[in-house]
């Protein structure tokens, strides 16, 4: 025989011990209840004994019957009688044809109160504990009563259900999509998590790369995992041809695009290609690193920006009420970039400093800090790495133009709140109508049912 038996094979080997199966039989470590039909030497009553044994031991005659050994009958046969008068005591009536398997074993009845099948233990009884679980609301649940439970959720099983902390095939009525999921977590959800934005096909996630130009080459496992993607915007798609048409001319051999790791979930609302993107910092064009400070707080930041940011790094920072002491000019944003990790390393690793605003003030991650040391050391550092990656002096004609755009932007502001409309700015500004919403949102001043009922 094989490790894996059949019901035949089980029943096979316990016939010939004289036994006879009383519970389905599951596998061969698994308890099974029996009951030994033999005859004690000397005498002509059958053992009758009824207890939980693995069937393995059984198999390779580990297991033998205790009753049979002994050469005595059964005591539990002679106390069935008081056993099952005493259950009935209790609320409850042994089903017809199992035997008392002992005070200790679970002893197959019916409920008295809810006519329900249970299996309660007579010792337990006895102390006041254990009795009907149907009663106590703690019933293995069936397939009919998951599916009235999670009825208002718009979902329904979809395949065989074990117990609540199992995964389980669930089925969404609005979009009819599969899912597999636990009824813990189902329970205590909203429904169905493609229709709440919360899981997505692969279908999906290839419509919203196709939406942020990109092109969706590895295969979905999380929305919150990573997945390669190749950029089509045109950014990246011009240095793929520079660089194709270089080694054209030196002879070499064209390489395959470069893949970028890109988060389904964030897709839904932004993400994408940071070069390609039209937000975000551009590392193509000249960028700032700034140091601010804040009116009140013993607060100071360090960040980058573009120069001709829309809007304008100034007027976001003012809002949380830091303004400009410094700034060092960068051609484009990788020395920028490189010069701000070097400062921040210096700053939160080397001199342990802690942050001055947490997350949830700046309206999400800020570099700022509690300057324990004289802000000059702090400005003089950044200095020296200005210098050695390649920083520039900002031309007169650059703080004339970023000057410019904070007024611009402050004029942009006073025009709306005395009324003015968001087409209308877009038209005086020269901006986008997108980026003149979006100065007025970092601002919380805008509505956007206000351009619908003037429209009205």
């Amino acid at each position: 025989m094989g490790n894996k038996l059949t019901q035949i094979d089980v029943d096979a080997f316990l016939s010939t011990r004289s036994l006879r199966q009383l519970s389905p039989y599951v596998g061969l470590k698994t308890p099974l209840l029996i009951e030994c039909s033999s005859s004690p030497a000397g005498s002509d009553q059958v053992c009758g004994f009824q207890g939980h044994v693995v069937p393995e031991k059984v198999r390779y005659g580990i297991w033998r019957c205790p009753v049979c050994l002994s050469g005595q009958p059964s005591r539990l046969a002679s106390r069935h009688e008081g056993a099952f008068k005493e259950m009935q005591r209790f609320g409850f009536t042994p089903r017809e044809g199992i035997k008392y398997p002992g005070a200790n074993e679970p002893w197959t009845s019916t409920c008295q109160k809810c006519g329900k099948e249970t299996a309660p233990a007579l010792s337990n009884l006895r102390l006041n504990q254990g009795g009907c679980g149907h009663c106590a609301r703690n019933a293995p649940l069936t397939d009919i009563e998951v599916n009235k439970r999670i009825s208002h959720l718009g979902l329904s099983l979809d395949g065989p259900f074990a117990t609540a902390r199992t995964l389980a095939w669930y089925r969404c009525h609005t979009c009819m999509k599969r899912q597999k999921r636990r009824y813990d977590d189902v329970r205590k959800s909203f429904g169905c998590t493609y229709c709440n934005s919360k899981t997505m096909t692969q279908a999906e996630l290839k419509e919203l790369g196709r939406l942020r130009r990109l092109i969706i080459v590895g295969t979905l496992v999380s929305t919150t995992k990573p997945v390669e993607a190749i950029c089509v915007g045109p950014v990246c798609k011009r240095e793929r041809e520079e660089e194709s048409l270089r080694r054209k001319k030196l002879g070499l051999k064209t390489l395959s695009p470069k893949t970028i790791n890109v988060i389904p979930h964030y897709l839904r609302k932004q993400g994408g290609c940071s070069h390609c993107a039209g937000g975000g910092l551009d590392y193509t064009k000249a960028t700032i690193l700034y140091l601010a400070r804040h009116s009140s707080k013993n607060g100071y930041k360090v960040g980058i920006t573009n120069v001709d940011a829309n809007p304008p790094r100034q007027v976001t920072l003012g809002r949380f009420g830091f303004d400009y002491i410094q700034t060092w000019w960068f051609p484009n944003g990788w020395g920028a970039r490189k010069a701000e990790s070097k400062v921040k390393n210096w700053l939160f690793k080397e001199l342990k400093l802690e942050h001055s605003h947490s997350k949830a003030e700046m309206s999400g991650w800020s570099e700022t800090f509690t300057c324990t040391v004289r802000i000059a050391a702090v400005k003089s550092k950044i200095t020296v790495l200005h210098k050695s990656l390649g920083g520039l002096p900002e031309s007169d004609e650059g703080v004339a133009a970023r000057t410019s755009s904070v007024k611009k932007c402050e004029e942009l502001i006073r025009k709306y709140l005395i009324g003015e409309r968001v087409a209308a700015l877009a038209q005086w500004s020269g901006w986008p109508a997108a980026k003149v919403r979006t100065t007025l949102k970092i601002e919380g001043i805008y509505s956007p049912g206000r351009d619908r009922r003037v429209a009205r």
